[in-house]
């Protein structure tokens, strides 16, 4: 590799991308919500799946 990203640039673009979008908003909203994720409870596995569908996954 000629030129390997630096750790550093890669943290300053992670940090000013969030900055500016709304990107993991849904993300934070669902773990405020279900903070440790149980998928024996029906509840916490609809979330997940509203969650992920939200995000355009359509796998199920």
């Amino acid at each position: 590799m000629k030129n390997p990203i630096k750790l550093l640039h890669l943290r300053i673009a992670c940090y000013l991308y969030n900055q500016l979008t709304d990107y993991d908003d849904s993300y934070l909203e669902l773990s405020k919500q279900y903070p440790n994720l149980d998928m024996n409870t029906t509840e916490h596995v609809k979330a997940l799946i509203k969650w992920l569908r939200s995000w355009g996954c359509r796998q199920f």
